[in-house]
């Protein structure tokens, strides 16, 4: 069978699904299992017959994986777990479009991950809601937050070197200290961040796990946070950069 049939009738079923679900004040998100399609036959799919709203997560990635074969779970867990997949699947299409912008038009790029140590479970939630809010007071209009398919937040910074993100993360940490304290708690905000330079060769999945591993290594370090990068700073970026430096702080001379 041609394989333009399969994805005319799925554009067909996904879109009797939108048109059904539009005007009735409240939404649901459907899980659809394809069986027989890969990420590239996905991808192939979506450009034949593109629209934001729909999404694609490999169900082999996932720890409800055996959903596909009817068995009963908790369903707000289930409803977590997916929801943080879609959003981390989104993300990855985000990072991809800022690496080839960063090819196209050169520059830096950082990723940061977070996660709360020694925190109290009950406590945990309420931290979190904190944490939130945190992150929105000291982000930028330009940058994007998103989670992993485990719920840690995940922040990308566009035109953003290891300088700048590095004082993010401290800030980020001493923001959350007060707001830690005020809630009587002893948690720690950890972070993984890691920084790429224009040149430097690199796909979507492999930054994200690049920061996740960072953001493990995180809870060893005295300071909870770990850097990573850029590599390809060569010489003369590295000049570059001291000649704006010694501009700034002494005009020029």
């Amino acid at each position: 069978m041609n394989k333009n049939i399969d994805f005319k009738a799925l554009a067909a079923e996904l879109a009797a699904l939108e048109k059904q679900g539009k005007g009735h004040g409240s939404d649901l998100l459907i899980a659809r299992v394809l069986h027989n399609m890969s990420p590239s036959r996905w991808k192939e799919f979506c450009a034949a017959y593109p629209s934001s709203k729909w999404g694609a997560i490999p169900l082999s990635s996932l720890p409800f994986a055996h959903m596909a074969d009817g068995e009963k779970e908790d369903t707000s867990l289930l409803e977590e777990e997916l929801k943080n997949a879609i959003i981390a699947e989104k993300f990855t299409e985000q990072v991809e479009r800022e690496l080839v912008r960063l090819e196209r038009v050169g520059g830096e790029l950082s990723i940061l991950s977070c996660q709360l140590f020694h925190t109290n479970p009950k406590k945990e939630e309420a931290l979190l809601k904190i944490l939130d809010g945190i992150l929105k007071d000291n982000l930028e209009p330009c940058d994007s937050v998103a989670r992993d398919i485990t719920g840690h937040p995940l922040i990308l910074l566009p035109g953003t070197g290891p300088v700048r993100s590095r004082h993010l993360c401290e800030n980020l940490q001493k923001d959350f200290g007060v707001a830690a304290k005020k809630n009587k708690s002893k948690a720690v905000l950890g972070l993984g961040l890691i920084s790429i330079g224009h040149g430097e060769k690199n796909t979507a999945e492999q930054l994200l796990s690049r920061v996740q591993e960072a953001l493990t290594k995180a809870q060893n370090e005295s300071s909870y946070i770990y850097q990573v990068g850029p590599e390809n700073l060569d010489e003369r970026s590295t000049l570059v950069h001291s000649e704006e430096k010694r501009f700034l702080f002494f005009g020029g001379a």
